[in-house]
C-alpha cells in the first residue's frame, strides 16, 4: 500500500490575510524582487515576508501555499515553490521529507492590485493510520500528541500512549483512507471507554460512554474504492483499551486471518477474502499492518471434492499445519523451508480445510496444492504419515 495522507483539516501555521481591493504604496520594500515585477503603471506592489522556526516529528509532509498575487516558500532557506507572479494563483503543493528537529520556514508575498490574499499550510503525511492524542476526554484544541499508528490495537491498561498524555481522562481519534473491494465489511471495536466510528463522515457506530471492556460491531456496505475511516475514543478512569477491525462479512474463497505474534492469539489484525493459498512474500510483510518477522496466519474454507485418492502438499517457510475435516493431518509447527504431503482418500462432497502457518525470521512463504492420484474408491480413508518430498508433482497446483 501506498503513502496515504490523511486527515481533513490541514494543519494552518502563520497567516491567512485577506485584503479588500484598493492601491498600495511602497515605502520601505523588505524583499527584492525582480525589478520588472516591482511596479506597474496603476499600482506599487507591496511586499511582505513572514518567518517562523518550528520543530517538526521527522517524517514526508506536505507545504501549500495560494497567493493573489505572488508569493514564495522557503524551507531552511532552500526555494520549495516560487510563485513570484500577478494573478490569482492556483494553491500549489511540494513534498518535502524533514529530518526531526527545528525547520526554518519563510513566506514571500507581493501584493498588485485588486484582491490581496495569502494562504500558507502544511500537513504531515501518514502511511497508515493517523493518530491524534488529546489531553482531555472531549477531542478538543490541538492535539497534545500527533504520530503514525501501524494499527489501532491498544491495551495501555493503566497507562498512557506518551508521556505526554495523561493515564485518565484523555481522548484519541485514528483517521485513515483505505482502498476496499465492494461488499458489506464488519467493523469491530473494542473499547474501554467511550467509542465511535465514521466511514465517510457517517456515524456508523455511537458508543460514547463509560463502560468497561466491550466489543462492538457495525456492518456496512460500501461501494469498491477509497473510503476514509475515522475511529475516535476517550479513556475516563480506569484500564484504558482502544482496537478496531474490520473483515468482509462473506468470503469468495479463503477467509484468511492474519495475526502481528507467532502464536495466532488474540484478535486478527486482518482479515481478509483470498483468492488463492499461495503466498511468497520473501522478507516482506503480508499487509502494511502487519510486521515482516514474527507474524502468524489462518485459512479456513469449505471445497466440493470429487471422490477420489488425493495427495495435499503444503510448502512453507517457517511453520504450517494442515486440517482436513477438523483433523490435523499435517503438523510441521517448526523453523525451516519445507514441503510436506499427505494423502488421503475423499468421499465426494464437502469438505472443511484450515491451514495455520507462522513466520519467525528471513523468508516467509506458504502454498497449499492438491492433486486427484486415483478414482478408485476405498472402504474408508487411508492417510499416509507426513513426509518430505523433493517438490511438488506434475499437475499439481495451488488453489
Amino acid at each position: 500500500m501506498g503513502i496515504i495522507r490523511t486527515g481533513t483539516t490541514p494543519t494552518p501555521i502563520m497567516l491567512s490575510l485577506r485584503a479588500d481591493s484598493r492601491e498600495r504604496s511602497m515605502t520601505r520594500p523588505s524583499i527584492k524582487g525582480p525589478r520588472s515585477l516591482m511596479r506597474t503603471s496603476t499600482a506599487w506592489f507591496v511586499p511582505r515576508r513572514w518567518t517562523r522556526t518550528i520543530e517538526f516529528a521527522a517524517g514526508v509532509y506536505d507545504f501549500s501555499v495560494s497567493a493573489d498575487d505572488g508569493v514564495r516558500l522557503y524551507v531552511d532557506n532552500l526555494l520549495l515553490i516560487d510563485a513570484w507572479q500577478t494573478g490569482a494563483g492556483q494553491a500549489r503543493t511540494r513534498e518535502v521529507n524533514l529530518a526531526a528537529g527545528l525547520h526554518v520556514l519563510r513566506v514571500e508575498y507581493f501584493e498588485a492590485t485588486g484582491a490581496a490574499a495569502v494562504n500558507f499550510s502544511y500537513e504531515r503525511q501518514f502511511a497508515d493510520w493517523k493518530g491524534e492524542y488529546f489531553a482531555d476526554r472531549s477531542l478538543s484544541g490541538a492535539p497534545a500528541l500527533s504520530r503514525n499508528d501501524k494499527e489501532v490495537n491498544f491495551d495501555w491498561g493503566a497507562g498512557s500512549p506518551d508521556p505526554k498524555i495523561p493515564a485518565d481522562g484523555f481522548s484519541a481519534r485514528w483517521t485513515r483512507q483505505i482502498d476496499f473491494p465492494a461488499g458489506v465489511y464488519r467493523f469491530v471495536v473494542r473499547a474501554d471507554d467511550g467509542a465511535r466510528l465514521y466511514v465517510d463522515n457517517a456515524l456508523v457506530l455511537d458508543q460514547w460512554r463509560d463502560t468497561q471492556l466491550t466489543t462492538y460491531t457495525a456492518d456496512v456496505n460500501v461501494a469498491a474504492g477509497a473510503h476514509m475511516i475515522v475511529f475516535e475514543y476517550y479513556e475516563n478512569t480506569g484500564g484504558a483499551v482502544a482496537s478496531l477491525r474490520y473483515e468482509p462479512t462473506s468470503f469468495t474463497a479463503w477467509k484468511g486471518e492474519y495475526f502481528a505474534n507467532r502464536d495466532l492469539s488474540g484478535e486478527p489484525a486482518l482479515v481478509r477474502d483470498d483468492l488463492a493459498l499461495d503466498f511468497n512474500w520473501g522478507t516482506g510483510a503480508p499487509a502494511p499492518n502487519l510486521p515482516e518477522d514474527n507474524f502468524s496466519a489462518r485459512w479456513t474454507r469449505t471445497l466440493n471434492f470429487d471422490p477420489g485418492i488425493y495427495r495435499l502438499s503444503l510448502i512453507v517457510d517457517d511453520g504450517g499445519r494442515l486440517f482436513l475435516d477438523g483433523t490435523i493431518v499435517i503438523d510441521e509447527w517448526h523453523d525451516g523451508s519445507t514441503t510436506y504431503s499427505f494423502a488421503t482418500n475423499l468421499s465426494g462432497g464437502p469438505h472443511s480445510l484450515r491451514v495455520e502457518h507462522y513466520e519467525h525470521a528471513g523468508r516467509a512463504r506458504v502454498t497449499l496444492t492438491w492433486i486427484r492420484l486415483s478414482d478408485t474408491p476405498t472402504p474408508a480413508p487411508t492417510p499416509m504419515p507426513t513426509s518430505l518430498v523433493e517438490g511438488l508433482s506434475h499437475g499439481e497446483a495451488s488453489h
